[in-house]
């Protein structure tokens, strides 16, 4: 005890020592990093709510322009050092082996090859991305995935699932109310550049449509205020001046979809099949939805996207290598322009940099997280577990549909960028959460069946 005191003591001298010489705001993050560490280092499951909401609105970054390491893309190897540490003074390996956790690895695996074959002459012609570029793409593949598997060994109790999910949507949907509320506006202020990506969007609507539709412990007013929060950011995206970013709305919108599907399958089918009727009979209007605005880069995408498939063919299994292909486009006339240029398109993003085999990984790993998914939807019912499995599935699902419009949940680092990270890994904590909540479901009944037991005999 007179150790510690003595410590803080010597730590207070020195920092008003410090300071005193030199004044600056910049010291004051010393001690604040140093008591999160801390407390990361004593409790690291607390790291996941405050990556999902404090990646959303903490500015705090290393570097400046589109290459600053942000909050969030930081704190995700920082929670795993600590986890493992903890592995390391526990002795034993107590990690989750599901599914899903397999074509991760592979992923993993993959794109680090990738890295190494990308320095082959592929094109003589052709200039590599710097070896920075390279790295930060290299680890914005592996940073998603870390805090898919962290998310998936650190939310062991439910209690924790509950704090992250209801966590983000307290402070996630502080920027909506912003949009919608003229008295609150000052609060979009306080989220960060790239914190709206279309998967905040994207997991705002599902998690709280999912809990609004199928947690019946909630109160009939909660949930008809997590309806409206659910059905707030697409009210938003489909108003004429913010129609045209289709990421805004559109993966939303499939995400809703899911979730009332599951939750009234009679109606959802009618309404697909309605809204599939609709869309031909008037085609024309829903064309203009989708398009209105956006002839010239669905243009421009196509163009790009056959190009970069050109380029991968020197290498279809392992691609031309994380953040490469951006440097190869230059070869290429792309409308009569020869210019760098992106696929705003995740799936040719991700055959560009690692090849058909990472595209396989990722199409097992979606298959895979969708079959605890749905395990967990058909097993549980009316509480918070059953919300939050509907909502899983309705995010993976939009998860897809946003691959199709950008790089939104890998982001690619010359264009959503490290920026993007603060909301594309919101897909992957909770996707990480769906498999604690199938490990923790699974503990349940094993649980239960051992203590069932001995009143048989």
């Amino acid at each position: 005890m007179l150790i510690t005191r003595l410590l803080i003591i010597g730590v207070t001298l020195a920092l008003a020592y410090f300071w005193g010489r030199r004044p600056s705001l910049t010291y004051a993050i010393y001690p604040v990093v140093a008591v999160g560490a801390w407390l990361l280092v004593l409790h690291p499951h607390w790291g996941i709510p405050l990556l999902v909401s404090g990646g959303l609105v903490i500015p705090f970054a290393i570097g400046s322009g589109g290459s600053a390491l942000n909050f969030a893309f930081l704190l995700v190897p920082a929670i795993t050092g600590v986890w493992v540490l903890s592995i390391l003074r526990r002795g034993q390996l107590a990690m989750v082996r599901a599914g899903p956790v397999w074509p991760l690895i592979g992923l993993v695996v993959i794109v680090t090859l990738s890295l190494l074959i990308g320095y082959l002459p592929w094109n003589v012609f052709a200039q590599l991305a710097p070896l920075r570029a390279q790295l930060g793409a290299w680890a914005l593949f592996v940073f998603s995935i870390l805090a898919f598997v962290i998310s998936a060994n650190l939310l062991r109790d439910e209690r924790w699932l509950r704090i992250t999910v209801w966590s983000f949507l307290a402070v996630g949907s502080g920027y909506v109310m912003g949009l919608w509320i003229p008295p609150l506006r000052f609060l979009r202020a306080y989220f960060s550049s790239g914190a709206y990506g279309s998967l905040y969007w994207l997991w705002l609507a599902a998690l709280a449509a999912g809990q609004a539709l199928f947690n019946r412990q909630l109160s009939w007013r909660m949930r008809v205020v997590l309806g409206l929060l659910a059905l707030a950011p697409l009210g938003d995206r489909l108003l004429p001046i913010n129609r045209s970013w289709v990421s805004g709305w559109l993966p939303c919108a499939v995400a809703l979809g899911i979730v009332v599907w599951l939750r009234w399958p009679r109606l959802g089918t009618g309404l697909a099949i309605l809204a599939v009727f609709g869309s031909i009979v008037y085609l024309p209007t829903v064309r203009s939805l989708l398009v209105a605005g956006n002839e010239y880069s669905l243009t421009t995408r196509g163009a790009a996207s056959s190009i970069i498939l050109e380029i991968v063919q020197v290498n279809p299994l392992f691609g031309v290598g994380p953040a490469n292909y951006y440097y190869y486009t230059r070869l290429y006339s792309i409308l009569g322009y020869y210019v760098r240029f992106n696929s705003h398109n995740q799936y040719i993003d991700i055959i560009a940099q690692t090849g058909l085999l990472g595209l396989f990984c990722l199409a097992w790993f979606f298959l895979a997280i969708s079959l605890v998914g749905y395990r967990l939807y058909r097993r549980l019912k009316g509480n918070f577990s059953a919300g939050y499995a509907a909502a899983c599935l309705g995010g993976l699902v939009g998860m897809l549909a946003a691959g199709m419009l950008g790089d939104w949940f890998i982001p690619f680092v010359y264009n959503v960028g490290f920026g993007g990270f603060r909301s594309s890994v919101l897909g992957w904590v909770f996707l990480g959460g769906l498999v604690a909540l199938d490990q923790i479901v699974q503990r349940r009944q094993t649980d239960q069946g051992a203590a069932a037991e001995p009143s048989r005999s």
